[in-house]
């Protein structure tokens, strides 16, 4: 009983201190933004080549600019907003392992800002996990994860002795992941806004990282010149 009581006296208590955080919050995130739009003229100025990654995995070149909601980051701000740089304004993007965070729809609309903001004849070199080789083992009954590049790999999945496991794990990703790809349909979506027929290509070590990912496409997309 008492401790009813004292959570109904702390309660708008709690609400006006969750509000005057979310206030701060978005007052710290509008200033940030507007240091980015500030940036992006600084760099558009400049005049140079511009390298853009979408993300913030550190690639292994100064010559590469990041944008990101990592306050690290060269850029911040979220692409699902749009990109903050005027139309052929950018000559080469970069993306690792990012989109199939967003749903079906950013996915998109992800891929027409990017196809706006590149110069024609720009590319788009990006990765993203390939569903395509864990559903196979589904149907054979395999798990898949457990084997070949995957077995030093230890994902935190739900481990049930089903081989909907691994399928679960790769879809969802721990509630990180709202899309899955296969070559199919990232041909298809590229294509759909703009983009030449989609090449699929070797993992550079200086953006990729020094591994090759199991189970990931590596890809690049092309504006037309």
């Amino acid at each position: 009983m008492k401790k009813a009581m004292l959570t109904a006296f702390l309660r708008p208590f709690l609400f006006a201190k969750a509000l005057y955080i979310d206030r701060n919050q978005r007052k710290r995130r509008e200033r940030l933004e507007k240091e980015t739009l500030s940036k992006v003229n600084q760099v558009l100025d400049a005049g140079v080549p511009i390298h853009l990654e979408l993300g913030h995995t550190h690639i292994e070149s100064e010559s590469w600019l990041t944008l990101d909601l990592n306050i690290n980051s060269d850029f911040f701000w979220d692409c699902r907003n749009g990109l903050p740089f005027p139309s052929q304004s950018i000559d080469v993007l970069f993306s690792r392992n990012q989109l199939q965070h967003l749903s079906g729809k950013q996915v998109v609309d992800l891929l027409e800002e990017c196809f706006r903001v590149l110069k024609p004849a720009g590319h788009f070199f990006f990765s993203v996990p390939d569903a395509e080789p864990v559903l196979q083992a589904y149907v054979k009954k395999e798990n898949h994860l457990l084997h070949g590049a995957w077995a030093n790999v230890k994902p935190g999945w739900l481990e049930t002795g089903s081989p909907m496991d691994q399928v679960a794990f790769v879809a969802y990703g721990n509630g990180q992941n709202q899309f899955m790809f296969d070559h199919e349909n990232i041909m298809h979506i590229c294509q759909q806004v703009g983009f030449l027929p989609t090449q699929f290509r070797m993992p550079d070590p200086k953006i990729d990282g020094p591994l090759r990912e199991p189970d990931t496409l590596y890809v690049i997309a092309r504006k037309p010149g």
